[in-house]
């Protein structure tokens, strides 16, 4: 609470003239050209996430969902920390190699051998070590995840060569083709 009242203190006094205190809706267009496909790409993202769950849920058992919720959730952990630092710069990295004029595949290419050079390392440990990583943050009541979490950092390991793929669709101003990578994505995830 305390930083959201020191939040809006601070905008109220910093904010640039050009921001209004009331909303308008001129060039409403634009943003929902944009925003349309993104947002619906967003909505179809955490359909892919949790449909796992749901279908093991619907077609097992709680426990079975619980112990792919733990095992996802692991690896989600491992790999999200990375992530977590590079997803912020590598949209404008890709953008500003995009502006300058340079080729855009090699940019690409470059930030998904830095990410994968950092990430899997850290997925083949969680692959080979989940029963103790998941006993040591878990408990032992979980251990039964590990295989689960096994696979998932392989599957993870799979999706790096991927991972940045939306943010160079919305570098090259192909919004649309976010929606319908996700779509595609979210396919293969259940059929997996």
């Amino acid at each position: 609470a305390v930083g959201n009242i020191s939040s809006t203190i601070l905008f109220v006094i910093f904010r640039p003239n050009i921001v209004s205190y009331l909303p308008y809706f001129s060039d409403f267009n634009v943003v929902l050209k944009s925003g349309f496909f993104t947002s619906f790409a967003a909505l179809i993202r955490r359909g892919e996430t949790v449909s796992p769950e749901l279908i093991i849920g619907k077609m097992a058992d709680i426990s079975g969902a619980a112990l792919f919720s733990r095992g996802m959730g692991f690896i989600k952990f491992s790999s999200s920390i990375v992530l977590g630092m590079i997803s912020p710069v590598v949209a404008p990295y890709l953008a500003k190699s995009h502006r300058e004029g340079e080729i855009l595949a090699d940019s690409y290419i470059k930030v998904n051998l830095l990410v994968s050079g950092i990430c899997w390392p850290i997925l083949a440990v969680a692959a080979v070590f989940a029963e103790q990583a998941i006993t040591l943050m878990f408990g032992e009541q979980w251990t039964a995840a590990a295989p689960i979490a096994s696979i998932l950092a392989i599957w993870a390991l799979l999706g790096m060569f991927y991972v940045n793929f939306e943010a160079l669709l919305l570098t090259i101003g192909k919004e649309k083709y976010t929606f319908l990578y996700q779509v595609t994505l979210t396919i293969f995830t259940i059929i997996a």
